[in-house]
């Protein structure tokens, strides 16, 4: 009994670390895009994409006002499945510009935390297992909201 205890208080804290990460990588990306838009706009047009600067101007606001929104749900333990799934999609989303952008030989930054970081193999490798743990939380979000401070599985009256 003591076992499935610690199983379920390991997986507890497991959750809360992956929702918790993710959501903070979410809110810090979001805080550096709307801290400088001018700079998030011109890593934009970077990747040489067939959108016009319309576009562009809107993307500069939505992405991190939707990258906000999602590390607001994931850290708080709220929606915790739609969260993630909307995170998988963005997260997707981001690793085909990535891979458009190799493919097509751009030397450029990925414009993801203010930080000058090459598109490439790594960034690659960085962007999948952040989707993988994106997946993860979607298929098995576990405590979903929060009830008097403490984590608590969706359903339960513990």
């Amino acid at each position: 009994m003591a076992l499935l205890s610690i199983q379920t208080t390991l997986y507890r804290w497991a959750q809360i670390l992956a929702q918790g990460g993710l959501g903070s990588l979410f809110g810090y990306a979001a805080y550096i895009k709307l801290r400088d838009p001018f700079s998030f706009g011109q890593q934009i047009v970077a990747y040489a994409l067939p959108i016009p600067y319309q576009v562009i101007d809107v993307l500069v606001w939505i992405v991190p006002g939707t990258e906000l929104v999602l590390a607001f749900f994931l850290i708080s333990g709220i929606y915790t499945r739609v969260a993630a799934s909307l995170s998988g999609f963005l997260l997707a989303g981001f690793t085909l510009l990535v891979l458009s952008a190799m493919w097509r030989g751009l030397a450029i930054d990925c414009g993801c935390f203010g930080i000058p970081q090459p598109v490439g193999w790594a960034k690659l490798l960085e962007n999948l297992c952040l989707l993988i743990l994106a997946i993860v939380l979607t298929k098995w979000p576990g405590y979903t909201h929060f009830e008097t401070g403490v984590f608590r599985k969706k359903g339960s009256h513990v």
